[in-house]
C-alpha cells in the first residue's frame, strides 16, 4: 500500500475515533478536528519515508489512547457526574478477562479540568480501576 494512502486512511480514522469519542461534545469535536487538521498540515510537505512512517506510527498510537482512555461524564448537579461510558469501553473490558462495569465493581479515578463548573457533556481522560469484590 502506497505511503500517501497510509496517511489518509490514518487521518480518517483519527476523525472516526474523535466522532464516537467526543459524542455530543461540540468543544470537544472542534478542538479535535483542529488539532488534527493542523498537525497534518504541519507535515503534509515532509517527503522522508522514515519521518512519515514515523508520524503514522504516532497517529495510530493517538488513535488507540483515544479509543480505549476517554469516557464521557455530563454534569447532573453540584460535584456530581454521570458516566457516559461507550459499549466498545464496557465490552473490551470484558474481552480482556476484566470485570463487567454493569456489576458495580468498578473504581473510577477522575480528573476535571479548572473549568469542570459547565453543565453539558464534558470529555475526560479516566483511569479504571477493576476490583474482584
Amino acid at each position: 500500500m502506497g505511503t500517501r494512502l497510509k496517511v489518509l486512511r490514518t487521518f480518517k480514522a483519527l476523525h472516526r475515533t474523535r466522532m464516537i469519542v467526543f459524542k455530543d461534545d461540540e468543544r470537544a469535536l472542534a478542538a479535535a478536528r483542529l488539532k488534527i487538521n493542523e498537525e497534518f498540515k504541519k507535515n503534509k510537505n515532509d517527503t522522508s519515508e522514515e519521518n512519515i512512517q514515523q508520524m503514522i506510527k504516532m497517529s495510530n498510537a493517538v488513535e488507540t489512547i483515544l479509543r480505549e482512555n476517554v469516557l464521557q461524564a455530563e454534569h447532573v448537579g453540584q460535584n456530581k457526574l454521570v458516566l457516559r461510558p461507550r459499549e466498545s469501553l464496557l465490552s473490551e473490558n470484558n474481552k480482556q478477562g476484566r470485570p463487567s462495569c454493569a456489576r458495580g465493581n468498578v473504581r473510577i479515578g477522575l480528573r476535571l479540568p479548572m473549568k469542570a463548573q459547565q453543565r453539558g457533556p464534558l470529555s475526560v481522560a479516566v483511569c479504571m480501576c477493576f476490583s474482584q469484590s
